[in-house]
């Protein structure tokens, strides 16, 4: 993937609300940002990027048509179609997010993790992301931890809009500078 390893990077998490929201912030920090959903293979749009690779992309499939986030299904696509469509795009888009099943994508991938309460408390600190639940404190881990996040903000990256948080989705831009393996 060459120079352009610091625009394409995954986020992966276990937990499905984090899986959603991740990306996003990932995104929206990059300012300009295509989110490729390996996770989900159904969201709206006229074609899954295994599609545009098979019929071939359009200019308007290979760059932002605007400032902002795009989103699109990779579809049914093995780990080397992923990596060689994903590259195509990065030609075109200032940053690519991959939002990462934890086996397709063999690129640079931050792991996205919840700190929660008690006995669900991580036992393995391992370098992560770290999103504490509201009430927790926050115990020493190895990884930025962003601020924690209401429930309305959530809410509204759950149902397609953008959240209000943005002290949030700054604190992620620091993401894009640190050497994920």
């Amino acid at each position: 993937m060459g120079s352009r390893r610091r625009q394409i990077l995954a986020v992966h998490a276990e937990d499905p609300v984090l899986s959603w929201i991740g990306p996003i912030g990932l995104a929206l920090a990059a300012g300009t940002a295509l989110i490729v959903d390996v996770r989900g293979r159904h969201l709206p749009g006229p074609r899954t990027l295994a599609q545009i690779m098979v019929e071939g992309p359009s200019l308007l499939d290979l760059s932002p048509g605007r400032r902002g986030v795009a989103t699109i299904a990779s579809g049914s696509m093995g780990s080397d179609e992923l990596a060689r469509a994903v590259e195509v795009l990065a030609g075109r888009w200032p940053a690519l997010v991959v939002r990462s099943d934890g086996k397709l994508w063999p690129g640079p991938t931050v792991p996205y993790r919840a700190i929660l309460p008690g006995f669900l408390r991580p036992s393995e600190p391992i370098p992560s992301v770290w999103q504490p639940a509201i009430g927790v404190s926050v115990p020493s881990l190895p990884g930025p931890v962003l601020p924690r996040l209401g429930r309305r903000p959530v809410l509204a990256m759950l149902e397609g809009k953008l959240p209000l948080a943005r002290r949030w989705v700054d604190s992620w831009r620091a993401i894009w500078e640190m050497p994920w393996a």
